[in-house]
């Protein structure tokens, strides 16, 4: 392998086996070395050729839930479904039916017209050839509708 004017990435940079492979390669001629270590501080000044960077795989940056929930009850929601012809349009199943968003969730209506109330809705399937929406319920059956 030909190091003279590579450019590589070492990762644990800052001690033990990868301190001494940042400090080879700088020796074998890299043309630069990105350096990583949890703190970028710790991570030798081998050469100008040296960029320390920051790579904490332990602490991986906070995730947080958005809600998505103007306009639906607050009960289970067993199953979403995406239109594969509008993104935007979402069908969500609930405890006490079917709703749809048109604005990717920002708002929601009931989209349950002849259904029962509080129909128990379980799975949503989409048959795309037909545009049918399929329901199915815990103890009512499958039921279906036209999309738009």
């Amino acid at each position: 392998m030909k190091i003279e004017g590579s450019i590589a990435l070492v990762t644990g940079a800052n001690r033990g086996l990868g301190k001494a492979l940042v400090s080879a390669l700088v020796a074998a001629g890299a043309a630069k070395v990105y350096a990583a270590a949890r703190d970028e501080r710790k991570v030798p000044a081998a050469s100008s050729r040296v960029v320390p960077l920051a790579l904490d795989t332990t602490k991986p940056e906070p995730r947080t839930w958005e809600n998505l929930g103007s306009g639906l009850p607050d009960v289970w929601a067993s199953s979403l479904l995406v239109d594969p012809k509008d993104s935007k349009s979402l069908y969500v199943a609930t405890d006490e039916g079917v709703f749809h968003s048109a604005n990717s969730g920002a708002t929601w209506t009931k989209w349950s017209e002849g259904l029962y109330p509080g129909v128990m809705s379980v799975e949503l399937l989409l048959f795309e050839r037909d545009r049918l929406l399929r329901l199915v319920t815990h103890g009512n059956g499958v039921w279906q509708r036209k999309l738009p």
